[in-house]
C-alpha cells in the first residue's frame, strides 16, 4: 500500500482516547482521527505527536497505518529552536488556505524544518522560511522593481505602505523608507535558492528582519502568531 508523508503541524484530543491530527503534505492539509492515541500503552499515540513527519494511510477519515519517518529531537530538545518551530506550525495551519503551490510549500517546509533540527544556526533558516513563503502565500513584496511604475532603476528603498521598493522618479515626500540594510538582506534571502543558502550562510539582521515579516504578514494577511504572544509572556 502506497503511502503519503505528512509533517504533524496540530493536535487535539478528541473524545475518550483519541485524537485529531493535523498534517501538511504536498496535496495540502490532511486531517485525519488516530484512535487510542492518547493511552500510553498503546501505540497508536507514536503516529499522533505534535512536530513529526509520517508516513501514513487512512480508511474514512481514520489513520489505518503510520510510520514515523522524524520525530525531531534536537528541537524538541531545545526551548529556543522548539519556540522558533512552533511558530512556523502555527503559521502553516493559520494560513493553509492561503498557499498557492501545495507541493512545493510541502518539500520547503520539510527541508527547513530539518535544517532547523540539525543546524546551529537555526535562527538563519527561519528568516530564510518567513520571506520566502511571502511568494507561496500570494503576498511576494517587490524587490527588484518599482512597486509604482515598473522601473529597476534608480530605487530608493522599501516603502510598506506600497508594498515594494520604490524608485527616485515615484518617491513621494509621505513615503516612508524602511531600513536599507535590512532591504539588503532581505532581497539576498528571497531571490538565493536555499541550496546556496545553505552552503554559504551570512550574517544577518535577525532583528530586523523579524520586524520586518511580523509586520508584514500583519499589514498584508492581518496575520499575528498567538504562539510568539505566549512565548513573550513566558519569557
Amino acid at each position: 500500500m502506497e503511502l503519503t508523508e505528512g509533517i504533524i503541524i496540530k493536535t487535539i484530543n478528541y473524545k475518550e482516547s483519541s485524537k485529531l491530527i493535523y498534517m501538511i503534505t504536498d496535496r495540502g492539509l490532511a486531517s485525519l482521527e488516530v484512535k487510542g492515541a492518547n493511552k500510553i500503552n498503546g501505540h497508536s499515540h507514536l503516529y499522533a505527536n505534535l512536530l513529526s513527519k509520517i508516513a501514513f494511510s487512512e480508511n474514512k477519515h481514520f489513520l489505518s497505518s503510520a510510520k514515523v519517518l522524524d520525530n525531531y529531537v534536537n528541537i524538541k530538545n531545545d526551548f529556543n529552536r522548539l519556540e522558533v518551530t512552533l511558530k512556523i506550525l502555527e503559521l502553516s495551519y493559520t494560513l493553509i488556505e492561503h498557499i498557492t503551490d501545495f507541493e512545493i510549500y510541502y518539500h520547503f517546509l520539510s527541508e527547513i524544518l530539518d535544517l532547523i533540527n540539525n543546524k546551529d544556526n537555526y535562527l538563519f533558516y527561519e528568516s530564510i522560511f518567513y520571506i520566502k513563503t511571502l511568494y507561496l502565500l500570494g503576498i511576494a513584496p517587490s524587490l527588484n522593481a518599482c512597486v509604482n511604475c515598473g522601473k529597476k532603476e534608480n530605487l530608493l528603498g522599501f516603502v510598506f505602505s506600497r508594498g515594494g521598493m520604490i524608485c527616485r522618479n515615484c518617491y513621494k515626500t509621505s513615503d516612508s523608507i524602511y531600513d536599507k540594510d535590512v532591504t539588503v538582506d532581505i532581497i539576498k534571502l528571497y531571490y538565493t535558492k536555499l541550496d546556496a543558502l545553505k552552503e554559504n550562510e551570512f550574517d544577518i539582521n535577525y532583528n530586523g528582519i523579524k520586524d520586518f515579516y511580523i509586520r508584514y504578514y500583519s499589514d498584508y494577511l492581518g496575520y499575528n502568531s498567538k504562539s510568539k504572544n505566549i512565548f513573550d509572556k513566558v519569557k
